[in-house]
């Protein structure tokens, strides 16, 4: 019978360590840096767990951000013009609206 401890080698393993000293114990996130890092992990095939990890920032925070984001976005109103096809009549039993 072996004593030696199980080890798992799916495990992986931290690229690095970041101490917080001081006061301040929360890192502060540029508004630049939190964009640049909005549209990585949003980018078309991006996974956030990749780009969270990459940046060592939490995935909950990517979300929170882009959320923060959403409400002070302005709406964009988009115009729309309906058209009918070319050579269709409309049809002569609907009458149409009037403001």
């Amino acid at each position: 019978m072996s004593l030696q401890p199980h080890v798992k080698t799916s495990v992986p393993t931290m690229a690095q360590m970041t101490i917080m000293a001081g006061p301040e114990c929360r890192r502060r996130w540029s508004d630049e840096q939190r964009e640049r890092i909005l549209v990585e992990a949003f980018r078309s095939g991006a996974r956030v767990w990749d780009v969270a990890r990459r940046h060592d920032v939490a995935r909950g925070l990517i979300y929170h951000w882009r959320r923060a984001a959403l409400r002070r976005a302005e709406p964009v109103l988009v115009p729309v013009v309906v058209n009918e096809p070319a050579g269709q009549a409309s049809d002569p039993g609907v009458r149409p609206m009037t403001c």
